[in-house]
């Protein structure tokens, strides 16, 4: 009677068991991100009229490439004129905050999304012109 219970026990076991497939793992902004779409808005601080613009890079082959030693890789294809950028930056991330080090300006910017295949990024830019305020979201996809 023993062992049939003990085969019982051993044998549910065995069944019961099931192989757990969820990521525990959390997403990282490290690797090969496609640059979707920048949704920028422009607002004069006296008031005034409020421009939004929309890029679309889709499908262009524009990326940025965030390497684990902090480094940035990007292609840039103008969508206009179909120009092709490369450059390299350094880049920091601190809780949902990034940042990215140019050698002109440092750009910071909110993780409003990071999922493992959807980021996006949102800033304000200082663009020089102190009575304009400028928005940007960049939305990318792996």
């Amino acid at each position: 009677m023993k062992k049939i219970f003990l085969t019982l026990f051993i044998t549910s076991t065995i069944f019961a068991c099931k192989k757990d497939d969820t990521n525990t793992t959390n997403p990282s902004i490290v690797g090969k991100w496609n640059i979707d779409k920048i949704v920028q808005w422009e607002t004069p601080l006296a008031g005034g009229l409020t421009v939004k613009d929309t890029i679309s890079y889709l499908g262009n082959g524009s990326y940025i490439n965030f390497s684990a030693n902090s480094k940035a890789y990007d292609k840039n294809v103008d969508p206009a004129t179909s120009i092709v950028r490369y450059d390299t930056t350094n880049y920091f991330v601190n809780g949902n905050t990034f940042y990215s080090f140019h050698t002109t300006d440092t750009i910071s910017a909110t993780i409003q999304t990071l999922t493992n295949t959807n980021l996006l990024l949102y800033a304000t830019i200082d663009i020089g012109i102190p009575t304009m305020h400028r928005e940007r979201w960049v939305y990318f996809s792996k």
